[in-house]
């Protein structure tokens, strides 16, 4: 079932009065957190502080460096 789709069934099943206002709303943010998590912005990753991490470098160098928890790192 496309995205749409699922929409317009919610749409659907709550002016039939099959499901009340407040299912439809647990429906549309379940399929909002699923399309996120698969869709969304990808979380960044960063290192414990103190514990080292893996960089490329303008010369294209691979780094190690340890994160302090700076902005700058």
């Amino acid at each position: 079932m496309s995205n749409i789709e699922y929409i317009e069934t919610v749409r659907l099943d709550y002016r039939l009065g099959n499901i009340t206002e407040k299912q439809a709303k647990e429906k549309l943010k379940n399929f909002i957190k699923e399309f996120n998590e698969k869709y969304g912005i990808p979380k960044r990753w960063r290192a414990e502080e103190g514990e080292a991490y893996f960089y490329i470098d303008v010369y294209n160098n691979i780094e190690e460096s340890v994160d302090n928890c700076l902005t700058s790192d």
